[in-house]
């Protein structure tokens, strides 16, 4: 794990809706643990939620990223091979604005998770960041694990 700039974890229980995943009682995915990741989120609880669930499939490389300059600063360390961003980071660039420039750097496969996507940030996405694919908070952790391994083109059976 690569933490950037976050703050230290909390104890507390999964917010409302989060549904832990039953695809970390598989284990870890050997083949992951060399993919890096880059979870850009300015909530702290659902980016560690985030970074845990990467863990138990089996992800080592992961930083973490808060807003557009963290997220920069992640990946001048390391091209990620996966991102996934909130939509909505607070002041300043939006997700989709962020992972848009990461993707003049490099070209990772991208994960939206956004509680709230209507059809102009679905639209831009499709302009800015073709081929991500879109999530709705509150996450299911299976759902995730099934988008993640279907945008790396892993088989979930593997």
């Amino acid at each position: 794990m690569i933490a950037m700039n976050t703050p230290q974890r909390l104890a507390s229980s999964a917010p409302p809706g989060w549904l832990p995943p039953s695809a970390a009682s598989q284990g870890p995915t050997p083949e992951l643990a060399r993919v890096p990741v880059l979870i850009i989120e300015d909530e702290a609880m659902i980016a560690w939620q985030l970074e845990s669930l990467l863990e138990d499939m089996g992800f080592k490389e992961i930083a973490l990223a808060s807003d557009a300059v963290e997220a920069a600063g992640a990946v001048k360390g390391r091209k990620p091979e996966l991102v996934i961003s909130d939509i909505n980071l607070g002041p300043g660039p939006d997700g989709i604005e962020v992972v848009g420039a990461i993707r003049n750097t490099c070209s990772p496969a991208v994960v939206f998770v956004s509680g709230y996507i209507d059809e102009s940030a679905r639209s831009r996405i499709s302009e800015q960041v073709a081929g991500a694919r879109v999530l709705a908070k509150p996450l299911n952790g299976d759902k995730l694990s099934d988008v993640i391994r279907d945008v790396l083109g892993l088989n979930r059976a593997n």
